[in-house]
Formats: C-alpha cells, sequence, structure tokens
C-alpha cells in the first residue's frame, strides 16, 4: 500500500514555499509587457502568468450532493488584450470514492470590469480509494467557469468515464489563496484517508 504521509507532508510544504515564492516581486509584475507575472494580470502587464488554483466541485449523486476538492497549477499566455490560453494540471483530485490528477488546456478571457470567463477541456487518470468502488480509468471533462477579479469565481461543466457520466460545479479559489487553500486541503483530504 502506498505510504500517504510524505505526500501530505510534501503538499502543505510546497505549498507554503510557494506562498513566500510569490510575495517576491518579479519581473512583469510593475508592468513589463514581455514578463512573467506570478498571479494573473492582463497583456499590458505581462505576457505569461501563473494559475493556481483551488476548486471545491459539488457532485450530484443518487445519495444526495457531494463535496470533492481539487489543487491546480498551470501557465496562461496572454495573446491578445483580454484574451488568454494556456494549460494547467490538476495535482490532486479527490470526489466521491475516487482521487485523480490530470492535464487540461483552457481559454480564459478577462475584463476591465474585473470580471472574467473561461472554458477548459481536460482530462484525468482516475484510481478508486477502495477496490469495491471501480476500477482505474481515464475521465474527460468540460467546465466553463466565471471569474470575480482572478481571486472568487465559480464552475459548472460535465464529466465522462467508465460509468461516472455527470454534472459537477461549483466555487473556486484563485491566484495564491488558492494556492495556500489547495495546499491545506490536499493535506487534510489526504491525511483523512
Amino acid at each position: 500500500m502506498l505510504d500517504i504521509e510524505p505526500i501530505r507532508n510534501g503538499s502543505i510544504l510546497l505549498a507554503m514555499t510557494l506562498c513566500i515564492f510569490i510575495t517576491q516581486p518579479v519581473s512583469g509584475q510593475g508592468g513589463d509587457p514581455d514578463g512573467f507575472c506570478l498571479t494573473p494580470g492582463p497583456l499590458s502587464s505581462c505576457q505569461t502568468y501563473l494559475v493556481t488554483e483551488t476548486a471545491l466541485p459539488v457532485l450530484g449523486g443518487n445519495d444526495g450532493p457531494l463535496l470533492g476538492a481539487e489543487w491546480k497549477i498551470g501557465l496562461m499566455v496572454n495573446v491578445r488584450p483580454a484574451h488568454s490560453i494556456g494549460g494547467a494540471a490538476t495535482l490532486v483530485g479527490e470526489d466521491r470514492d475516487y482521487r485523480y490528477s490530470g492535464l487540461e488546456v483552457r481559454y480564459r478571457r478577462s475584463s476591465d470590469s474585473g470580471l472574467g470567463a473561461e472554458a477548459v477541456l481536460g482530462g484525468a487518470w482516475v484510481r478508486p480509494l477502495e477496490a469495491t468502488v471501480g476500477s482505474e480509468h481515464f475521465r474527460t471533462q468540460l467546465r466553463i467557469g466565471l471569474w470575480m477579479n482572478e481571486y472568487v469565481g465559480a464552475f459548472f461543466g460535465g464529466k465522462n468515464g467508465d460509468g461516472e457520466q455527470g454534472l459537477t460545479g461549483g466555487p473556486q479559489i484563485g491566484s495564491w489563496p488558492g494556492l495556500l487553500l489547495g495546499g491545506v486541503l490536499v493535506g487534510l483530504f489526504i491525511g483523512l484517508q
């Protein structure tokens, strides 16, 4: 059996390290359009930015709603003043009886008012937490999301894989709060197993 203690401790340590890292100034934070930002920013601020977020998907099921957690990190490239494309990795996700990790491609449209919308298409390798609930399989998902000031958002979407088709939606926290919350939740979720 896999020893999860090093994974849980490593997740918390990674979150703390990255939170310290993002408080340091980096080229691009002050308005260098060719630079890299540690938080989402428009093309006038940076060409590329880091995506860190935590999502709390609520899944509809026969037994009522079920809460999950996802922790993601990725990169986005501003291709036009209000348009960015990129990708992210789901480092750890958990819902129902499954734990998963995967990759996704993203498109984000932002506005001067601080509101934004995104479309996400991804896939994940899913592993059951107990042998009695199913087998390992691949899952695809499509999501649309809305963001306010890149920190608080909500998403709605669908997933499909090995008999687990369904709708999902819920809140998401982005940027450094998402990174910190994700590290804590990953530690807690894995620690509770």
